[in-house]
């Protein structure tokens, strides 16, 4: 596996490349000017920026195969992308009948309450009833804040937010208001074979943080991403079920007298017990010996042909 580079040797490599794209262009002797040396640098940073990028992106595909923990998967990928974005705050959406709540963020103003954006559904702000819309999938592709892949990213949340655009957007003819401090937003779709399971959302403080180009090179990673959510996902499915299993399956401390059974300190009825860790349910009838027991004269009749 290739060693990833430093900052230094990042740095380094860039001049040099830089240099050896400045060697190659065609120059007029002594013609030097301001404008070429300024070019030079735009080259050098994009360079850069590329560099930066493709070396977080390989790190993070690798990686996320390392993972089997959801909460440890979610943790890393927003915490990799912030790397890759240099946005403000990085957050991960999960689909839920519906909705589309946060389930791992860097700093979302999300965790101390959002504001109220003016929508029709009291309580919720403006980026969550376009996440929806953005999560379903039905939305007008030819507004221009969508991508082909089906990003949503703006440069000012607060000029959306008072523009027809983004009337049509929300589905309402009535001006919304904002009155959160974050500006830039995108809105990455995540699937997985062919499912959509959430959002990966961008955000910033700052006007025009975002463009094209990142949230094309985000959409190319969000099907790993995806699918390694997806993964660690069953895998937390998987590993809680053989839990179960394994106290179903271990030693249990069971009273001999009245058959309650010791569970982290406390005594449980059987039944109680075996329904808190198993998929399986009680219905409750009498056996035979039983039944002739609690009630002898039913049994007798029967015996006498009665």
């Amino acid at each position: 596996m290739d060693t990833p580079l430093t900052d230094g040797q990042l740095a380094l490599d860039v001049a040099t490349l830089a240099d050896l794209m400045a060697d190659a262009r065609p120059q007029a002797i002594g013609c030097a000017t301001a404008d070429a040396v300024e070019d030079r640098e735009v080259s050098a940073g994009s360079l850069r920026r590329e560099l930066r990028r493709e070396r977080v992106a390989r790190d993070l595909c690798a990686e996320l195969n390392n993972f089997t923990q959801i909460e440890q998967t979610l943790a890393f990928i927003v915490l990799r992308v912030k790397e890759l974005s240099s946005a403000e705050t990085v957050a991960i959406r999960l689909e839920r009948d519906g909705a589309y709540p946060y389930v791992a963020h860097t700093d979302h103003p999300a965790a101390s309450g959002a504001p109220d954006c003016g929508c029709p559904d009291a309580g919720r702000n403006l980026i969550d009833c376009i996440s929806e819309v953005v999560g379903s999938g039905e939305y007008d592709s030819s507004l221009e804040f969508f991508t082909p892949g089906g990003s949503f990213w703006c440069r000012s949340i607060t000029a959306l937010a008072n523009s027809t655009a983004g009337a049509r957007l929300l589905r309402g003819g009535a001006r919304y208001s904002h009155r959160c401090d974050h500006e830039s937003l995108a809105l990455i779709p995540l699937s997985a074979r062919g499912v959509r399971i959430g959002l990966l959302e961008l955000q910033d403080r700052r006007l025009a943080m975002f463009d094209v180009e990142l949230i094309e090179f985000l959409e190319s990673l969000a099907h790993q991403i995806g699918l390694a959510i997806q993964n660690a996902r069953a895998y937390s499915e998987l590993e809680a079920s053989m839990s179960q299993l394994r106290v179903l399956h271990g030693v249990l401390p069971i009273c001999a007298s009245c058959k309650r059974i010791r569970d982290d300190g406390r005594w449980k009825a059987l039944e109680e017990f075996i329904t808190q860790n198993s998929q399986a349910d009680f219905t409750h009838g009498l056996c035979p010996e039983c039944a002739t027991q609690l009630y002898p004269e039913v049994y007798a009749q029967k015996a006498a042909g009665g």
